[in-house]
């Protein structure tokens, strides 16, 4: 083609309609096959060489586990931003949800707990790949998550046509060439490294370990993460609309069908409220009164009212979404029993937070009782939201706010340092269990962020338990970490490590 022609752009594909005489709120025919309209024949070179260098990446980096760090966030950073180049839709939702999204992936660089860093990437994947999608509507999450499986077919065509037309443009050659010198530089390398120790030490960290177990695992890996990615990018280019997923219906349900399920659910919860108010915000005074221990008191309908709670977003979000709204009345009704619904839900939340918090100050915080308080804390922001929802009874934003808030929850919870508070809060006020030595030992290295005004044999140990969670690190650049840095500075600092509770296991 040359310079002067112009470009033809294919013409919009026009959306279905339903079929002649469909009553109101049928859904219309959805073809899955339009997500994936307009896409690239073949994959391009460049995007071919990025999703190749990203996956033998990733195989280079995980069997560092757990000593993960720098090398994750820069791998992670850089599958946001090649999904982001090739589908540069702004608007502020997507780019705040792009920064939540790197903001996640660069906790494995200053966070050391494994548990988290495991639970901030896997959150940040999510992200990532919705923040290409970025749905409007609830509906649009079950498409998106069985994206990969739907792209498969169209996907693994278009790249086996992206590696064939390389092949025809003469690009293997460079394959080739770049095969040829990586052979001539591990032998020669090899044999350098032989003789002298010096430049061994410095091939072992920038090369990986390439006996036969740990290789046949990389390759394993780079196999298994290169469709993933090559889904991602072709999700990217494709930009299909999940929304559509279930086709656009308007709500007709009737008054009464809707109405009456809904006000007895809140008459449910009224009554359950009023008869059990002294229990639900109790406190200590209820523990007298009724001769309940604080175990029996937090642990008795914890999980129940955690589910109550799940259960009642879920009868909100179907009234909502099915609810006819034709007449004021109806829109009046609709808002006065949701919103009770939502309040009344509100203080079953935090009757649980409550009921928890006592049982922390009693029995001191764990990894699970501070990560139960975040998802509370999240669902209670989730019940003001739909609040908020209740004024036009839309929710266009709604979907959009809780992933980005549930991103946020999980990014606040990085933040304010888990490991270091759990230490602090547990020799400051161990409670009537005293201090659980076992459990604080087997703490990551984040609980140097913790050793402020400790000293003493608490210090001591605290210093113990960091130098056994640090045990033997390899020394390669991409495993650099923040807080285990911070911590041998520490360790290196103390004038001594003997400690009477010696740990007895380790992060």
């Amino acid at each position: 083609m040359s310079n002067s022609e112009p470009m033809t752009v294919p013409p919009p594909v026009p959306p279905p309609v339903p079929p002649p005489g469909a009553p109101p709120g049928t859904p219309r025919p959805v073809d899955i096959g339009d997500w994936w309209r307009g896409t690239p024949r073949s994959m391009s070179g460049w995007l071919l060489a990025v999703a190749a260098g990203l996956a033998f990446a990733v195989a280079c980096l995980i069997p560092y586990l757990p000593y993960v760090g720098v090398g994750v966030t820069l791998w992670g950073l850089a599958v946001l931003a090649t999904a982001l180049w090739l589908d540069r839709r702004g608007g502020p939702v997507r780019w705040t949800a792009a920064a939540l999204t790197a903001a996640l992936w660069t906790v494995p660089t200053w966070r050391d707990a494994g548990w988290l860093v495991a639970l901030t990437v896997l959150v940040a994947l999510v992200m990532t790949w919705y923040t290409v999608a970025l749905p409007r509507r609830f509906a649009a999450w079950l498409p998106l998550g069985l994206a990969p499986l739907l792209a498969l077919p169209g996907a693994g065509m278009w790249f086996g046509r992206g590696v064939r037309d390389a092949a025809r443009r003469g690009s293997m050659r460079g394959v080739r060439i770049g095969l040829t010198s990586v052979v001539l530089l591990l032998v020669f390398g090899g044999l350098f490294a032989a003789a002298d120790p010096g430049f061994a030490r410095v091939v072992d960290l920038v090369l990986p370990d390439f006996a036969v177990g740990p290789l046949v695992f990389r390759t394993v890996l780079a196999v298994f993460v290169l469709p993933l990615l090559v889904g991602l990018f072709y999700q990217a280019v494709t930009r299909p609309r999940f929304d559509d997923a279930l086709g656009d219906t308007t709500p007709g349900t009737r008054r009464l069908e809707w109405l009456i399920p809904l006000l007895a659910v809140n008459l449910v919860f009224a009554v359950f409220i009023a008869v059990q108010a002294g229990v639900l915000f109790g406190g200590a005074r209820y523990l007298v009164d009724a001769d309940v221990g604080y175990a029996e008191y937090a642990r008795s309908g914890f999980w129940q009212l955690s589910v109550v709670s799940v259960l009642s977003l879920a009868v909100i979000a179907v009234v909502a979404w099915r609810a006819a709204r034709d007449t004021r009345a109806d829109r009046l009704l609709l808002r006065g029993a949701l919103g009770a619904l939502a309040v009344m839900s509100l203080l079953v939340v935090a009757s649980a937070l409550f009921r928890m918090t006592l049982y922390s100050e009693a029995y001191g915080l764990t990894r699970l009782r501070v990560w139960i308080f975040v998802v509370e804390l999240w669902i209670a922001v989730v019940f003001v939201l739909v609040l908020a929802c209740g004024r036009r009874l839309r929710a266009g934003w709604l979907s959009r706010a809780v992933m980005c808030t549930g991103a946020a929850a999980v990014l606040g919870l990085a933040a304010v340092n888990p490991d270091a508070l759990i230490l602090r809060h547990n020799l400051d006020d161990p409670g009537v269990a005293g201090t659980d030595w076992d459990y604080l030992s087997g703490l990551s290295a984040d609980t140097v962020g913790g050793l402020d005004g400790l000293d003493g044999e608490e210090r001591r140990c605290a210093l113990s338990f960091i130098d056994a969670a640090l045990g033997e690190e390899d020394d390669a650049p991409w495993t650099w970490n923040l807080s285990r840095w911070l911590a041998s500075a520490e360790v290196e600092a103390a004038d001594g490590l003997d400690c009477a509770h010696s740990p007895r296991y380790y992060w």
